[in-house]
């Protein structure tokens, strides 16, 4: 191996863009100065057409962030003063949108796959039934796009039991389980568009829902929640959630060219799964039925203090250690624990989960020597 590039830097993230990407993104800007509509307009509807070409079960609505479409979702279903049941395994944004629209949330735990689990919702659902709590959703979250079968077996349950169906898919754009992408198996669901994420504008997201009626109503309560019938009067509780037209027009960009890049995605998580040979680390395996698109490489380390450890010789070699998924869980986090709506429970795979995982580079832009050389040094861990 090249000296050099055992001593070069490995980012969290190292986006670049081709002379065609940029040739094509600044005739988009020149559109839109020409327009002179800088937000929710031409560009916004051409991203919400784009998506919906290819996940034709939903409709989709531009947003500033996959956290304010949470919000919007969750004022719209209305889930002030009710319980809503929430991955804890997941960034303290959900907690911050379900608790902006006034809920009580009640986390549940990861099953043996470490996704959402079907058994531990079904307990926090009758858990907030003895305390005579209302329960108006399930938000489950789709961690690097991973979800088990079990999320059929939610949608079923939601369905006999009256409660809404959310799914937090910021990580889960372009993944799928069984003949479903994630996001459509619920009935609203929120993307994200994030620097880092599968298909990047820096911020930006999407909100998506099963019925034209709800898409319809929704943009409503992007825009402060407008009387549809006078939109000079308000009626709804709800915030300014627009995207500005050149977060739409880069994302619009990024989603054309994020096949290749899934693709270069998987080759590098293969890369880790085919050449890891620790015996104290391992590979996280998605799902049965799960292809996911490859977000993260989710590796598990034999214990926390291994873990520990493998992020100190990272350190050393000059390898970025990418966000966690999460280190920190929302039954844990500090300003969780403060709300005065939220009810604990105890969450063992969840913590399990917390405490072993970790997440080495994968992007695009990373060579393969760069993976063989973060592939080398967790081989030499033992």
């Amino acid at each position: 191996m090249n000296t050099n590039n055992e001593k070069k830097p490995i980012r969290i993230f190292d986006i670049k863009y081709s002379t065609r990407d940029k040739e094509i993104m600044h005739s988009y800007v020149d559109q839109i100065l020409e327009e002179a509509y800088l937000s929710n307009h031409t560009f916004c509807r051409k991203l919400e057409s784009a998506m919906h070409e290819t996940h034709l079960k939903h409709n989709f609505i531009c947003c500033s962030s996959a956290t304010t479409g949470l919000e919007a979702i969750f004022r719209y279903i209305n889930i002030k003063d009710k319980a809503v049941l929430v991955q804890s395994n997941t960034f303290i944004a959900t907690a911050h949108a379900i608790d902006s629209a006034g809920g009580i949330i009640v986390p549940f735990d990861l099953n043996n796959e470490y996704v959402a689990s079907f058994e531990d919702i079904k307990k926090a659902y009758f858990f907030c039934k003895e305390q005579n709590i209302e329960v108006s959703a399930v938000c489950v979250v789709n961690i690097a796009g991973r979800a088990s079968n079990e999320i059929f077996q939610i949608k079923y349950f939601c369905e006999e039991n009256n409660i809404f169906l959310i799914e937090d898919n910021a990580q889960g754009v372009h993944s799928k389980i069984k003949n479903y992408y994630l996001g459509e198996v619920g009935q609203f669901s929120a993307y994200s568009f994030q620097t880092t994420k599968v298909v990047a504008s820096g911020e930006g997201g999407l909100i998506s829902c099963s019925k034209k009626e709800d898409e319809n109503n929704l943009r409503n309560f992007i825009s402060f929640g407008k009387d549809p019938n006078n939109g000079l009067n308000f009626k709804d509780i709800s915030g300014n959630f627009k995207l500005s037209e050149l977060n739409a027009a880069m994302a619009l960009m990024d989603l054309n060219r994020s096949g290749e890049r899934l693709k270069r995605r998987k080759k590098i998580d293969m890369l880790y799964k085919n050449n890891l040979s620790s015996k104290k680390i391992f590979y996280l395996e998605p799902p049965e039925g799960n292809i996911p698109n490859f977000y993260k490489t989710i590796l598990l380390a034999s214990n926390n203090d291994l873990r520990t450890e493998i992020e100190s010789i990272f350190r050393k070699k000059n390898i970025a250690m990418t966000g966690y998924v999460y280190k920190i869980p929302l039954n844990l986090q500090k300003r969780v624990l403060k709300f005065s709506k939220y009810l604990n429970r105890h969450l063992p795979n969840t913590e399990k989960y917390t405490k072993c995982h970790f997440t080495p580079p994968n992007y695009p832009e990373l060579e393969d020597y760069d993976v063989m050389r973060i592939i080398d040094t967790l081989n030499s861990v033992n």
